[in-house]
């Protein structure tokens, strides 16, 4: 993940005052639904409802 501004080809999804943007490819990769949370141990974890994509994730 990393701290950045959006681009022409982007979308952006907007959920409790977070913009997340991300390009076209990743939004058909994981989906409609998705979570990004924090746990101590693990750092952010992307997560769809049926499986974890991603943990140890770190704001770059």
């Amino acid at each position: 993940m990393v701290l950045d501004g959006s681009n022409d080809t982007d979308i952006e999804l907007n959920s409790e005052g977070i913009s997340i943007c991300m390009t076209p490819f990743t939004k058909e990769t994981i989906g409609e639904h998705f979570i990004i949370d924090f746990n101590q141990n693990y750092g952010f974890v992307l997560k769809t409802p049926n499986e974890v994509l991603a943990f140890g994730l770190k704001v770059k």
